[in-house]
């Protein structure tokens, strides 16, 4: 029979957060499968596990930067909407009837022209290429005049104002991340060394042992550990 072993995590390289999460979601799932584990000292090391794991969540005030996380993921997911809806509306009256409207509107898809692949690379900020769009409209009457003709003013007022407040809630999760990292970072080792040693124990029994719930458990926290490679390149993107 082929050894079990665990999906390859380099654990030590996930943030705080991320590894906040997956020992959070590890020790949840524990509880699901088991109620009590009979097995060695499983008891011990998940307690220790999850004990640990919560003073760095505490310390580290990770409930309060999720929660900001979310946010930011919400007003992005504006941002991008309210850019793609100019376009949108462009391209509608690039094909209007009346010659005022089309004009209006291939001025402004000239304009944007630019912005449309830098929009579409992660390498570069979303909050400084909608910044230099609003700034290049408000300072120019030619753009102003071909805004103002298709009605375009609230969708540009609303960008600019979801821009702002992105980066506003962006400066106090950084502040909260700046503030908190390395009271958390004191505490990450003992976390790591627990969640490998439990990790260990049950690759071990896995492979040594036939019963269904550790099997089951090994296979549950196996899934968990493939997810987090890939929330690593989306924290990179992010």
């Amino acid at each position: 029979m082929k050894r079990k072993t665990f999906s390859e995590l380099n654990v030590q390289l996930l943030s705080i957060d991320d590894l906040y999460s997956l020992v959070k979601s590890t020790g949840d799932r524990v509880m699901i499968v088991f109620k009590t584990l009979p097995y060695y000292n499983l008891n011990e090391l998940l307690i220790s596990m999850v004990e640990s794991n919560e003073k760095m969540g505490l310390h580290a005030n990770i409930q309060a930067r999720c929660d900001l996380t979310d946010q930011l993921i919400e007003m992005n997911i504006a941002r991008i909407l309210s850019f793609e809806e100019i376009k949108k509306e462009i391209n509608f009256y690039l094909k209007h009837t009346e010659s005022t409207h089309q004009e209006a509107a291939l001025i402004l898809q000239e304009f944007f022209e630019p912005f449309r692949k830098a929009h579409n690379d992660y390498s570069n900020s979303r909050s400084e290429i909608y910044y230099e769009i609003i700034m290049k409209y408000r300072s120019s009457p030619y753009l102003i005049d071909a805004v103002s003709i298709l009605g375009f003013e609230m969708v540009f007022t609303n960008l600019e104002s979801m821009n702002a407040h992105y980066d506003s809630i962006h400066k106090i999760r950084s502040s909260e991340i700046s503030k908190h990292e390395f009271s958390g970072n004191n505490l990450k080792p003992d976390v790591l060394n627990f969640y490998l040693e439990f990790c260990n124990t049950i690759e071990q029994l896995a492979n040594n042992t036939s019963f269904p719930e550790i099997i089951s458990l090994f296979n549950i926290m196996d899934e968990l550990r493939k997810t987090y490679p890939v929330m690593l390149e989306k924290r990179n993107i992010f």
